[in-house]
C-alpha cells in the first residue's frame, strides 16, 4: 500500500537536506557592471553604525536591469579601504526605498575587502540566489568599527561597461534621517565633494549564472495540472523511472539531475511560482 500524500510530500522534503547541487563549482559571469576606470575618486561614505547610532547608517544606490533569469552571485565595489571592515552587506530591491521592498540579500558574513588597505574593493555574495528578468536597486553598506572605517565608494560617469543600466544615476540612503539632509533620508549622488556637482554613476559590478529553465507543473503531461499524479511521476522519475511522456529527472535544467535543486524547482513551480 502507498503512504498518503501528505506523507510522500514530506517524505521529498525530507530529500532536500540530502542531496547536493554544483552550481557554486561553475565559473561566474558578469551580469552587468560600472567599473571604476579613472578620474572621479569622490565618492558616497556607505557605512552600518551600531545600534545606538541606526539613525547614522549610510547605503549606495544603483540600478540595473536584466532580460532573463539568473543566479545571482558575486557583487563588489571599488572604493577606499581605510580599516578593516566585518562584513558587506548587500540587498536587491524592486524598487527605490523606502517604498521598494528586498528581493534577495547577501549572505551574512561573506563580505571582505581586498587589498586590506588603501584603494581596495568590497565584495560579498548572494550565494546564487535566483533572481527573474526585471528591474531592480542593488543597495550595499560596509559593517565594522566606525572609528577605524573610512568606507567611500567611488563614482564612476558614463554608460555600463556590461549589462544595462541609468547611466548618471546613483543614491545614497540615510534611512534614520541622522544626517539631516535637506532631501530627505535619499538623495541623487554628485560628481564632486561636499554633494556638489552633477548627477553620477557609482561604480559596482554583479557576477552570477544564467538560471536555468524549468519542467512544467504538468509533470506528466496528462493535462492536468499539479496533481498528486504529478508528484507521483516526478518521485518516479528522479528514482529512474521516467512515464514516455513525463519532464527530465533533471527539472531545472542545470544540467545536475535528481539533486535538492530539481526537488525544490518542482515544488516552487507546482504552487505557480517561478523555476
Amino acid at each position: 500500500m502507498k503512504p498518503p500524500m501528505s506523507a510522500r510530500v514530506g517524505l521529498s522534503v525530507g530529500v532536500v537536506g540530502l542531496l547536493c547541487g554544483v552550481a557554486a563549482a561553475q565559473t561566474e559571469q558578469t551580469i552587468v557592471s560600472l567599473p571604476f576606470t579613472s578620474g572621479f575618486t569622490a565618492g558616497p561614505r556607505v557605512q552600518d553604525y551600531p545600534p545606538a547610532q541606526d539613525s547614522m547608517d549610510l547605503w549606495a544606490i544603483e540600478d540595473f536591469q536584466i532580460t532573463s533569469p539568473w543566479l545571482i552571485g558575486q557583487f563588489s565595489c571599488f572604493g577606499n579601504g581605510f580599516g578593516t571592515p566585518t562584513d558587506v552587506v548587500a540587498v536587491i530591491l524592486n524598487g527605490l526605498p523606502p517604498s521598494g521592498q528586498v528581493v534577495m540579500q547577501s549572505t551574512p558574513g561573506a563580505g571582505h575587502m581586498v587589498p586590506t588597505a588603501g584603494w581596495a574593493t568590497y565584495s560579498t555574495s548572494f550565494g546564487h540566489q535566483r533572481l527573474n528578468a526585471g528591474t531592480y536597486y542593488v543597495m550595499w553598506t560596509i559593517q565594522g568599527d566606525v572609528s577605524q572605517l573610512l568606507p567611500v565608494m567611488f563614482v564612476q560617469s558614463g554608460n555600463y561597461a556590461a549589462g544595462t543600466g541609468t547611466p548618471n544615476t546613483a543614491w545614497h540612503y540615510n534611512p534614520g534621517h541622522g544626517w539631516g539632509w535637506p532631501e530627505g533620508t535619499l538623495r541623487t549622488i554628485l560628481d564632486c565633494l561636499n554633494h556638489t556637482g552633477n548627477p553620477t554613476g557609482l561604480n559596482f559590478m554583479l557576477k552570477g549564472l544564467a538560471a536555468p529553465s524549468c519542467g512544467s507543473a504538468d509533470f506528466n503531461h496528462d493535462g492536468d495540472t499539479a496533481t498528486d499524479a504529478d508528484i507521483e511521476a516526478f518521485f518516479a522519475c528522479i528514482a529512474g523511472s521516467c512515464c514516455a511522456t513525463c519532464d527530465s529527472a533533471d527539472f531545472n535544467g542545470d544540467g545536475d539531475v535528481a539533486t535538492d535543486a530539481d526537488i525544490e524547482a518542482f515544488f516552487r513551480v507546482l504552487a505557480g511560482g517561478d523555476c
